[in-house]
């Protein structure tokens, strides 16, 4: 049928060709009728293949393997028409303008057809001798004109030239213009030392690209020379160029040479000695006739893959092959003995063993094939659907996977009910988007990527797999452009690869390298090219990732989504590679310093893909690679190691860099459980024991094993224990770099748990809430286990306790707790029993609350510094009703964001609190919380438990006057000294209130020092004073401003008015006596009391 039309196709062409069971080849052609059908027959054989053509259709060919018993096949064909036009002429001529002369040869026109839905197509060209031009017809496309021409005696060399080109829907005649190299002679002369060696070997290939005017995308030089029996050869290579090559023969060792570059009339001449190889003189061969047949049948199997090896002494030998139409294979192998000969074909495997190949004679091998599902292999169905589940018939799909150790490969279609059935060995195989063997015209309208299936040996084996639409495929075109100067670039490559995002992404499950990996479909691919004037044109379908290359530029990567959409226009922009005027140099090195030989590249890592350089290093590790400044990556690399190192290249260029190549060991095993069954999906890490960090993590699979790659150091594997089992940690392990540790884990099962909880307040500022420093001990029947203290949310955990039962006990903070008849608080308490018999159990406690009626608390009076504007190094104050525990406060107190360098100051009666900083940040926002318990030193608690919090906005600058601390000391003599600390340089008064301001004196940078004579004064009285920056000032300081009193002064001095007399000092005596007598009455009172009181409450 038309695949498009669906119509029944007549007078279409089948032919086959059938392997019979005689050994002979049969053939035979018919033609479909008006309704598209067509019968044909065969004599028995065992193979078929199946060819259908058709003018202007693209041709399907597909391979029976005829099964015993079968005499019915059934193969249909849907054609798919090239297009609804016939082709167009294209023609071509071929010019050698370094010579001066056209040139014959051979030439073809390959590329993406659109008369092909966009496959792959070749067509040759013919060659007219009169009017000297190439000559075809071809559908629409984009191609590659492909020139190679006669391989020159003279010279020993082939020249391969192409061109982009782009043919649309007029006849085109293309002018191939060649710059032609000039050759320049090179003669050999190769010799043992003592005779000449005869067909010593020259073979290399040059490739010279076009430059940036040119629209050749490059020239191929292909050398292929032998010497004759003189030891004599030549062969010419392009003058101007530095040319290495090397001469080789089997049973020597190579020479390499370097040719300098030279003039075409600059003759080489070289004489060359050859060494003996190791291996010595050509292996000892002999002939074997290999017959693989079907066992089943006893029918000779064509295309069967054979594969024997074994040993000559202590050399190992081996060979492979295919089988012939016929059912052999007839080879000539070195001789000795094969231990195996294998074979395999679709229709099952065989094998022979302990096989004897003599030099010179000739051995006779028979393989019987047993079939697949003879040994073990089991039936299945693959249903093909699209996205919404709809069946997909004719699709093919290839399935691989092993069986006893060999490799398996079947290529299946769907039938019409979008199925595809298998006879397969169990096993894990993979399934993927495949053409026949013999599809190659056909370009795949549905694809998937790479899906994994079980086959088990029991079971129903129905899987199901989602394809993804290869059509219609939409043009992508532009011009490809120079990004400095805007101008078109010819023979740019542009390689569009269309994909299908899925939306579930693949993870890298290595510890290291972890992360998400892109899961996409691969739908189609084309390479386009740049033509003359710049334009390319390339097709694609759903996303296509663009990347254009071109000599001389960075590579371009691009991504389009075209969607639904009928195509874009999208020009490409290329940025030139700039001079390489810098370096990178070093030393490579192994872990203990010493210098390797061995490889460098380096990656670019501002330009996606491209590589600026590389180099091979020598014995003493040197390394000096030419590169422009910019962000690289080196990739260091030997035989067996490989490491990498991100460096930044200046225009100065880089030296001295030290690259290490490092050995790794591994650490593998299984993980089980106490029961012996495996242990899938555990989490393995890896631990370095000198920094206790976590190195790697592995998961198990379902295998339960695990594994790890690590350089030489002293680990533990480590395993969190679970609900299910107890922790596991390793010994110590000591890895070298190159020894391998096998590690097997046994998880035993679990005995112990944790305990965990909260300690919470039932009532009081507390209540519901989590109470921090609540110590709490953990209880079994013969006593204590351990204790903890809750932190700051009123968690607590105990870990690693033995399987049993316990009950928690729990005190309070000594803040928070109460005292009888004295202060409100929380009463200690305990927890009911319980069991601990899982991974963990959690148990809450709820002290309670007891309200004292008439409770003593203290209260926050004040803080600052609050509003906007605050200067820099402001300090933060608080002030309390009472003298303070300093340390409580001190811990109570978290300012958001952090200040650096916190301090603490406190006023001489305890209840003012100054927290000195280094400078705020300027124009940010802060937040002070005064929290958690504060006791006052009577041991009261701030009221309601509850703190301040507060904020305040910083300004741009720092304070220009600004004290931090002050001290005021009274003499007996009523004379005042004042000592203040603060900025360098600023004026300072101490302002009293009713008596005047005092200006002091810096007495040193940033201290300041008055005294004040007693004549200021009056006798026992009290003053109030602030400091200021001027005479009677505002208080510039508020948080050390106070109050200060006077001595009470000698007999006969003034009370608080100031007046004197001697009646003023003995009526203070008098005063003072008598208080004295009354409080001793008082203390003998209550005294008596407490005596009367017995055991009963004490009576005021």
């Amino acid at each position: 049928k038309d695949k498009r039309t669906g119509d029944p196709l007549s007078g279409v062409t089948v032919s086959i060709y059938a392997n019979t069971i005689y050994d002979t080849r049969y053939s035979k052609t018919v033609y479909t009728s008006t309704d598209g059908s067509y019968s044909v027959t065969f004599p028995n054989s065992t193979s078929v293949d199946v060819v259908i053509s058709k003018t202007y259709y693209s041709s399907y060919r597909e391979s029976l393997y005829i099964r015993s018993g079968e005499r019915s096949y059934v193969v249909n064909a849907d054609l798919i028409p090239y297009r609804d036009s016939p082709p167009v002429s294209v023609e071509a001529t071929v010019y050698d303008s370094t010579h001066g002369v056209e040139l014959g040869g051979f030439l073809s026109l390959t590329g993406h057809s659109s008369g092909k839905d966009h496959a792959t197509t070749t067509r040759y060209m013919s060659y007219n001798s009169t009017g000297r031009y190439f000559y075809t017809e071809a559908y629409p496309g984009e191609y590659k004109l492909e020139y190679r021409g006669q391989k020159s005696r003279e010279w020993n060399a082939t020249m391969l030239a192409y061109k982009p080109v782009i043919v649309n829907n007029t006849a085109v005649r293309y002018n191939f213009t060649i710059p032609v190299p000039k050759l320049r002679h090179v003669y050999f002369n190769v010799t043992n030392g003592t005779a000449p060696v005869e067909n010593a070997r020259v073979y290399f290939s040059l490739y010279i690209y076009g430059d940036e005017n040119s629209d050749l995308l490059y020239i191929n030089h292909r050398v292929d020379a032998y010497t004759g029996s003189d030891g004599h050869g030549h062969f010419g290579i392009p003058a101007g160029m530095e040319v290495e090559f090397y001469v080789y023969k089997y049973g020597y060792e190579r020479e390499y040479f370097t040719v300098p570059p030279g003039n075409a009339s600059d003759t080489v001449y070289l004489n060359i000695t050859l060494e003996r190889s190791e291996e010595g003189p050509a292996a000892p061969r002999g002939d074997v006739s290999i017959k693989v047949v079907d066992a089943l049948s006893g029918v000779p199997v064509p295309g069967a893959e054979v594969d024997g090896w074994g040993r000559n002494g202590d050399d190992y030998i081996r060979f492979d092959g295919w089988t012939g139409d016929d059912g052999y294979l007839n080879t000539s192998v070195e001789a000795g003995f094969y231990e195996e000969i294998y074979a395999e074909a679709s229709v099952g495997w065989g094998e022979v063993y302990n096989i004897s190949v003599e030099e010179s004679g000739s051995t006779e091998v028979t393989i019987f094939l047993e079939r697949w599902n003879d040994t073990g292999s089991v039936p299945g169905t693959i249903t093909l659907v699209d996205e919404n589940g709809d069946p997909l018939p004719g699709q093919w799909v290839t399935i691989s996977g092993e069986y006893l150790w060999e490799t398996y490969r079947v290529t299946l279609k769907s039938d019409e009910r979008g199925v595809v059935h298998f006879m397969l060995p169990p096993g894990l195989c993979t399934v993927y988007s495949s053409f026949s063997s013999f599809m190659g015209e056909y370009r795949l309208q549905w694809k998937t990527g790479s899906t994994q299936i079980m086959i088990t040996p029991e079971g129903e084996n129905r899987f199901t797999i989602t394809m993804y639409p290869t059509f219609p495929l939409q043009p992508i075109t532009g011009f490809v452009k120079d990004a400095g100067t805007g101008k078109v670039i010819k023979a740019a490559k542009v390689d569009a690869r269309s994909v299908h995002n899925l939306e579930e992404t693949r993870r890298n499950g290595y510890p290291g390298c972890e992360g998400e990996v892109e899961n996409v479909v691969d739908l189609y691919r084309m390479v386009g090219y740049s033509v003359s004037d710049g334009f390319y044109r390339v097709w694609g379908v759903d996303e296509v990732r663009l990347r254009t290359t071109k000599t001389g530029y960075f590579p371009k990567e691009e991504t389009i989504n075209l969607g639904t959409r009928a195509g874009r226009v999208h020009d490409i922009y290329l940025e030139r590679i700039p001079e390489y005027t810098s370096w990178i140099a070093g030393q490579l090195v192994d872990q203990d310093m010493n210098p390797i030989p061995g490889y460098i590249t380096i990656l670019d890592r501002d330009h996606t893909g491209y590589y600026a350089g590389s180099s091979v290093v020598e014995e003493d590790g040197l390394f000096n690679v030419s590169v422009y400044p910019g962000n690289f990556t080196i990739f260091f690399y030997n035989e067996t190691l490989y490491g990498e190192l991100d460096v930044q290249v200046p225009e100065s260029g880089l030296g001295g860099i030290v690259l290490k190549l490092i050995p790794k060991s591994t650490i593998s095993g299984t993980v089980r459980l106490w029961n012996s069954s495996l242990a899938v999906g555990i989490n393995v890490t890896l631990v370095d024991t000198e920094s206790g960090e976590v190195v790697a993590w592995v998961i198990t699979g379902e295998d339960g094993t695990y594994e790890f790659e690590v350089e030489r150091g002293d680990y533990r594997v480590v395993i969190e224990g679970t609900a299910l089992f107890e922790g596991y940690e390793s010994n110590l392990l000591e890895l070298t770099g190159w020894n391998h540790i096998t590690l097997d884990i046994i998880l035993a099962r679990l005995t112990h748990g944790a305990i965990m909880g909260k300690v919470l307040g039932d009532g009081g500022p507390y209540d519901g809430v989590g109470i921090e420093g609540a110590e709490v001990g953990l209880y079994n029947s013969s006593g204590m286990v351990e204790s903890t203290v809750t932190n700051s949310t009123g968690a607590f955990l105990f870990t690693r306790v033995l399987f049993g039962d316990y009950h928690l006990s729990v005190d309070p903070p000594i803040g928070l707790k109460a005292v009888l008849n004295t202060r409100s608080g929380y009463l200690s308490n305990n927890s009911t029993q319980f069991s601990l018999d899982v991974e963990r159990v959690s148990v809450d406690v709820h002290l309670p609350y007891v309200e004292v009626p008439h409770a003593r608390y203290f209260n926050i009076t004040g803080y600052g510094p609050t509003g906007d504007g605050v200067p820099l190094d402001e300090a933060i104050w608080i002030s309390f009703s009472e003298a303070v525990n300093r340390s409580s406060a001190e811990g109570a107190i978290t300012i958001t964001p952090n200040v650096g360098n916190i301090s603490f100051g406190w006023g001489s009666d305890g209840r003012k609190m100054y927290i000195y900083h280094d400078n705020f940040e300027p124009n940010t926002t802060y937040q002070v919380v005064v929290a958690g318990t504060i006791l006052s030193m009577d041991g009261n608690p701030l009221w309601n438990c509850t703190g301040v919090t507060w904020g305040f906005t910083t300004g741009q600058t720092v304070s220009p006057w600004r004290l931090t601390e002050a001290y005021i000391s009274i003499g007996g003599d009523k004379s005042v000294n004042v000592s203040a600390t603060g900025k360098e340089n600023i004026t300072v008064y101490v302002v009293i209130e009713g008596v005047g301001s005092f200006e002091m004196e810096e007495v040193s940078p940033g201290h300041y020092y008055v005294s004040i004579p007693g004549d200021n004064f009056d006798w026992n009285r009290t003053y109030s004073y602030h400091f200021s920056d001027r005479e009677g000032g505002d208080d510039k300081a508020p948080h050390l401003s106070g109050e200060f009193r006077t001595p009470v002064g000698p007999s006969g001095s003034g009370g608080g008015g100031g007046g004197k007399g001697g009646a003023g000092g003995k009526s203070n005596t008098a005063l003072y006596v008598g208080l004295l007598l009354l409080l001793l009455i008082i203390g003998l009172a209550a005294y008596f009391m407490m005596s009367k009181g017995g055991e009963g409450e004490m009576e005021e």
